[in-house]
């Protein structure tokens, strides 16, 4: 116990030292958070679009509105907001239409550049989707893999988020990983799936691990030619990221070149070096996305 009070003070002290030596900024969280939809979401007429968000507590009232243009003009979906002590704070729902009433008009929702916004209702903080999503007049795809989706890198010991689209149809999902490019797969959740009733359903986080259990025996996922796939546990349906994704055991780190002439050999935090090269930017809080400004 009194050396975990110690490790702990001794990385306030040094984060504390960092922060006066101007190489280390410390970012609270956000006031407002978007968490769904967050960008690839596709939807059609007549779907139900659920938009889920975080407020800090100081925000009792928000105001949910929709672009169609990637923000440049927005329409409110919910006339004087969502108070804190309704029902649909946080996690709300709202069934697409072919049009949406604004203050300019009448707005036809047709467009693959659609974002939702939510901003406290008497202040100036707000939060919008990560990425642009689709409204259209077709069917959506049964079920989609959002992310990941190609191209990205993780480090073991990193939060891979998992997002994935699905229909009312498919009631529980299985989410299944693949280190060689698709020929062989692994459940991430082997104890049944994720029911369409939990909290993770759509939206979900596994911690990056070296080794994961397979049905015979383990399989290492440090490669570069990952997949995700979502599939129906009770049908046919099934996607998955459109390219593949890298796990590496660590990132090589390039320092600024005013910091130091050699680069430096630590990564995915598994050095001490690189924590003494300013600036680095430390962020506080339960986000796990990247940080965005509110402006």
């Amino acid at each position: 116990m009194w050396h975990d009070a110690r490790k702990v003070g001794l990385r306030a002290g040094a984060l504390a030292w960092l922060a006066m030596a101007g190489a280390l900024t410390v970012h609270a969280q956000d006031p407002v958070r978007v968490l769904w939809p967050d960008g690839n979401e596709v939807y059609a007429w007549g779907d139900t679009i659920r938009i889920r968000w975080d407020a800090v507590p100081a925000i009792s009232l928000v105001g949910v509105a929709l672009s169609v243009d990637a923000g440049n003009t927005w329409c409110e979906l919910y006339a004087g907001g969502i108070s804190r002590a309704s029902p649909g704070w946080g996690d709300t729902t709202w069934s697409v239409t072919p049009t949406i009433a604004c203050q300019s008009g009448s707005v036809a929702l047709r467009s693959a550049s659609c974002l939702v916004r939510v901003s406290n209702y008497i202040g100036s903080e707000f939060d919008r989707s990560g990425g642009l999503f689709t409204i259209d007049s077709t069917p959506a795809p049964s079920l989609r893999v959002l992310s990941p989706n190609g191209g990205e890198t993780y480090c073991l010991g990193d939060t891979l988020r998992i997002r994935w689209q699905a229909y009312s149809g498919v009631p529980m999902a299985r989410v299944i990983l693949s280190a060689d490019g698709g020929d062989r797969w692994c459940d991430l959740y082997p104890g049944g799936g994720i029911s369409r009733g939990s909290v993770n359903w759509g939206d979900t986080m596994w911690v990056v691990t070296q080794y994961l259990g397979c049905a015979l025996d383990s399989v290492n996922t440090l490669s570069t030619a990952c997949l995700v796939r979502v599939a129906n546990y009770v049908g046919t349906e099934e996607d998955r990221s459109d390219a593949q994704f890298t796990i590496a055991d660590s990132v090589q780190v390039e320092p600024p070149p005013e910091a130091v002439d050699e680069p430096s050999d630590c990564g995915c935090g598994s050095g001490t070096e690189a924590a003494l090269i300013p600036p680095f930017v430390f962020w506080v809080g339960r986000r796990v996305r990247r940080h965005r400004k509110h402006s």
